[in-house]
């Protein structure tokens, strides 16, 4: 038996109680070292899923100003005769619909929700910058007619008289043109911005806003009237980053969010 100084070694090399605890001291750290990371990567997770939200809900709130509109293609003139009063007036016709979106308002109402948002819901985080554009369909373009002969007469009268064996009478008609109107040019003011279009109507009796042989976008060119509008917007942020210090890159983080959205009319006519 082996034995030194009255220790029996054998029996106390066999002797494997407590061996375990150190096994578990070194198990306990890692799953404390796994817990505190799972920990982090879900702050980090949520601090920028916050972020996401908040530029989706300003996005959402900007599509508010999208509309769908319409507008004729086609200006004639008619009449209406009451008794001896003959009124003519413009009459539009032939109406076609498209898509609008107030863009200033639109961008008003995406600014005002996403610091909105990021303000009650993203904590110590902040906007660095942001964008927010809108394109358009550039590809139905449709014909557009005047034809207004009486638009620039002045209200006039005429008197008639007639005769029998008897006597002489007279009788007055009148005729009104009070309800003729020039067309307004709207493409202008809603659309020249993202969109080519033709010149304004001009005080000619007769125009055609239509596709010349040369298929360019003149002065006398046809009219836009888009069908679907895309809105895309793109905010850089600073957020928090619970494992920036482990790496060395700080605790603070820059993300760049895009969200992206398409509303379209249902119906073209």
């Amino acid at each position: 038996m082996l034995q030194r100084g009255g220790v029996n070694i054998l029996k106390y090399l066999n002797n494997q109680r407590g061996t375990i605890i150190p096994f578990l001291a070194v198990a306990l750290v890692i799953m404390i070292l796994f817990a505190g990371l799972s920990l982090a990567v879900s702050t980090s997770f949520l601090y920028r899923k916050a972020a996401y939200d908040a530029v989706d809900v300003a996005m959402l709130s900007s599509l508010m100003t999208v509309e769908k509109r319409s507008k004729p293609t086609r200006y004639i003139e008619d009449r209406k005769d009451e008794g001896d009063t003959h009124y003519h007036f413009t009459w539009p016709t032939d109406y076609k619909n498209y898509i609008y979106i107030d863009e200033s308002k639109a961008r008003g109402l995406f600014q005002e929700n996403l610091y909105l948002n990021f303000n009650n819901n993203t904590k110590d985080s902040r906007i660095i910058s942001w964008n927010y554009t809108v394109k358009y369909d550039n590809e139905r373009y449709l014909d557009m007619y005047k034809n207004l002969p009486n638009l620039h007469t002045q209200n006039y009268s005429v008197t008639h008289w007639e005769c029998d064996e008897d006597s002489c009478w007279s009788w007055t008609e009148y005729f009104i043109f009070d309800g003729m109107y020039n067309p307004e040019s709207w493409w202008i003011t809603e659309l020249s911005k993202h969109l080519p279009g033709p010149a304004a109507w001009t005080d000619a009796v007769f125009e055609e806003k239509k596709w010349r042989t040369s298929g360019t976008h003149g002065p006398d060119g046809p009219v836009p009237f888009p069908r679907w509008v895309e809105i895309k917007a793109e905010v850089t942020a600073e957020v928090p980053s619970p494992l920036g210090n482990i790496f060395g890159k700080g605790n603070r983080q820059i993300v760049t969010i895009t969200a992206k959205a398409v509303r379209e009319i249902d119906s073209l006519e």
